[in-house]
């Protein structure tokens, strides 16, 4: 869950994730953590302040689909909003929320500092505790806090060098390999990262790639390479192939 800033115009909501210099500090990411953690109990919902990020923990599943903040940004309110068959209980939850924050002394500030006022929070994620034992092991990196808790949870080699030379390396030690990255653009997603690993699954470096940008996945292996990589397509025609 993420402390997002929402701006309400005539025909739309803007989100703005709030990160860089808009980030809260470790004092008023508990400050309001505080007056969440009580309303989020009466849903049967524990909220985990880790400085400056939270986790929400729930002894039961929901049935949503949620996407993170980032997306959010960029896409079109309705489809960017949880779906799914709980996703009208979440989204009450989330506009209770809202309201909380809304006057809060935190926002207050930030306001008087001319900072967006963290006035809503973003769920996404929705992972689910699976016993360690019934889990391939796996090799992980990347500065991605949600990576880290997997890791500690299940005992996993983690690291934060997430470039593609350091996840091929990890190929030789662990079945399994999962690296988030963060690419600021398409051209340095695909130079920085498709590029070398494309050319790694030709050099059978490893055995399949499997790319998930938020709703979008895909997975590759060394036969179905010839026929994705038989002429260059530009990344973001991708969906359409």
């Amino acid at each position: 869950m993420d402390a997002v800033h929402l701006a309400a115009g005539l025909n739309e909501v803007t989100l703005v994730p709030l990160r860089g210099a808009n980030a809260l500090t470790a004092e008023e990411s508990g400050a309001l953590a505080e007056v969440l953690r009580s309303h989020l109990a009466d849903s049967d919902l524990k909220l985990h302040d880790i400085g400056q990020a939270w986790l929400v923990e729930s002894s039961s599943s929901w049935d949503v689909d949620t996407v993170t903040a980032e997306f959010a940004r960029t896409h079109e309110w309705n489809d960017s909003l949880p779906q799914g068959k709980e996703a009208g209980k979440l989204r009450r939850l989330m506009t209770e929320l809202q309201m909380l924050l809304h006057e809060h002394l935190v926002n207050q500030r930030r306001n008087a500092r001319g900072m967006p006022a963290a006035n809503a929070v973003w769920f996404w994620g929705n992972g689910t505790v699976t016993p360690t034992a019934d889990l391939q092991r796996a090799a992980c990196a990347g500065r991605n806090d949600f990576l880290r808790g997997l890791c500690r949870l299940h005992g996993w080699r983690h690291s934060d060098d997430a470039t593609a030379a350091a996840l091929m390396a990890q190929c030789d030690q662990a079945p399994l390999v999962v690296g988030v990255v963060a690419a600021r653009s398409l051209q340095e997603l695909e130079a920085q990262w498709l590029a070398p690993l494309v050319e790694g699954l030709q050099r059978n470096r490893f055995a399949n790639l499997r790319l998930i940008l938020d709703e979008w996945e895909l997975t590759i292996d060394r036969w179905q390479l010839k026929a994705f990589w038989r002429r260059d397509r530009p990344v973001e025609t991708w969906g359409r192939a």
